[in-house]
C-alpha cells in the first residue's frame, strides 16, 4: 500500500484541446481565465470525463456488493439471525452470487469505453431486479423486524446506485467515444478548491515545486533540472525529478506553461516503479469575481495491461483524490501565509509614503 500512495504523490498531465467542452452536451465550456466565467475545465475529453463518472459509480457499487457478499457467505449464520429467515444456506448462496456480481461489475468498470457503454445497462437491470426482489420478499414477510430494516436500507442503496449509473450512462451514451476507445482505458481525476487569496499569490504557491514535494505524501525530494536549476519565465526547460522515500526516482517534463494560469507535465514512465504506461497532469489557477481564486489539478493515467494494472487503477481512483485534496489544503495554507506577509510588508511602506 505504501508504494501505491507514493504513486499518488507524483504529478500527471493532460493537454487535450477537446477538454474544453461540457461532457454532457459536448458544447464548449466557458473560459475560466476571465472573471465571472463558468465551470472549471476538466482536462480530459468529454467522452473520458463522462466515462469516468460511470466508472466511479460502478466501482463503488462493486465495493459495497463485494463486502456484502463476503459477509453473507462467510458469516451466514450470524447474519441470518438478524434477518430472521431461518435459511442459512440460502443466505450463503446469495452472498456468493453477490460476490460474483461484484467481480463482474468491477471488470466492466475497468473495461474499454465501448464495452463499458454496452454492459452498464445490464448492471442497472441487475440492480433493479435486486430492489424488486427485496420489496417482494419484504411484502411476503420473509424477514424479522430487524431484517426488514436491513434489507430495506440495502435496497435503497442499490436503487441509488441504479439511478446514478443510469443517469451517467445516458450522458455517456450521447458522446462519441470512437477516438478514445482504448484498452486499457485512460482514466481521469479532477480536484479543485476555492481559495480566498489573490490569483497571483496562489500561482506562486502552485509553482513552488519544493513545496509540492513537502506536501505530497511519501515524496522525499522534488528537484528542478535544467538551466542550472532555474526555470525560464515561460517555463521552457522545466524538468523535475521526483524521488520517493524508498529511493525510486522518475523524471517529469513540462509540456505547457501559461504564466499565472496553468502548467502541465508528462511523467517519463520508462523507469516508473508502478504499473502505469501513461501519467500526465495539469496544475491551474483561475480568478474569481470576488478577487479570490480556484486552484485545481487534472490528471489522466493509463494502467498497464493485466490484473496488476487494473487493481492499481481501482486503488488509485480511491486514494488519489484524497492525496490531491491534502495538497490543495497545503496550498491554501501557504497562500494565506504569503498574503499575510505581503500585507505586513505593505503596511509600513504605506506609512512611510504618507509621512514623506
Amino acid at each position: 500500500m505504501g508504494g501505491i500512495v507514493e504513486a499518488m504523490s507524483t504529478s500527471f498531465a493532460s493537454s487535450d484541446p477537446a477538454a474544453d467542452s461540457d461532457p454532457d452536451t459536448g458544447e464548449p465550456r466557458p473560459d475560466r481565465s476571465a472573471p465571472g466565467a463558468g465551470t472549471v475545465v476538466d482536462k480530459s475529453t468529454p467522452a473520458r470525463a463522462a466515462a469516468q463518472r460511470l466508472r466511479d459509480t460502478l466501482r463503488l457499487n462493486a465495493t459495497t456488493s463485494m463486502l456484502g457478499g463476503l459477509t453473507a457467505a462467510v458469516a451466514a449464520g450470524p447474519l441470518d439471525r438478524v434477518l430472521g429467515t431461518g435459511q442459512v444456506t440460502a443466505v450463503r448462496l446469495v452472498g456468493a452470487g453477490l460476490f460474483v456480481f461484484a467481480v463482474d461489475v468491477l471488470a466492466v468498470a475497468g473495461a474499454r469505453i465501448s464495452r463499458l457503454r454496452r454492459w452498464a445497462p445490464v448492471i442497472v437491470v441487475g440492480d433493479a431486479l435486486w430492489v424488486a426482489g427485496s420489496i417482494a420478499a419484504i411484502v411476503a414477510g420473509w424477514f424479522s423486524a430487524a431484517g426488514t430494516v436491513v434489507v430495506s436500507l440495502v435496497a435503497v442503496m442499490v436503487g441509488a446506485f441504479a439511478v446514478r449509473q443510469w443517469t451517467s450512462w445516458r450522458r455517456f451514451a450521447r458522446v462519441d467515444v470512437r477516438a478514445v476507445d482504448e484498452a486499457p482505458p485512460v482514466e481521469v481525476v479532477h480536484v479543485e478548491r476555492r481559495i480566498d487569496v489573490a490569483p497571483d499569490v496562489v500561482w506562486t504557491v502552485v509553482t513552488d515545486h519544493d513545496l509540492y514535494g513537502r506536501l505530497a505524501p511519501n515524496l522525499s525530494d522534488v528537484r528542478i533540472d535544467g538551466h542550472g536549476g532555474a526555470v525560464s519565465p515561460d517555463g521552457t526547460g522545466l524538468r523535475r525529478t521526483c524521488t520517493n522515500r524508498r529511493g525510486a526516482s522518475w523524471r517529469e517534463a513540462c509540456t505547457l506553461w501559461e504564466p499565472r494560469r496553468r502548467f502541465e507535465v508528462a511523467v517519463d514512465t520508462s523507469d516508473y516503479p508502478y504499473p502505469l504506461t501513461e501519467m500526465r497532469g495539469s496544475w491551474w489557477v483561475v480568478p474569481r469575481d470576488d478577487g479570490g481564486s480556484i486552484a485545481g489539478m487534472d490528471f489522466r493515467f493509463r494502467p498497464s495491461a493485466g490484473v496488476r494494472g487494473r487493481v492499481f487503477a481501482v486503488v488509485m481512483q480511491a486514494a488519489f483524490p484524497v492525496v490531491l485534496r491534502r495538497i490543495l489544503r497545503g496550498w491554501e495554507r501557504a497562500a494565506r501565509a504569503h498574503s499575510s506577509a505581503r500585507r505586513s510588508e505593505q503596511g509600513p511602506r504605506s506609512h512611510e509614503t504618507a509621512a514623506g
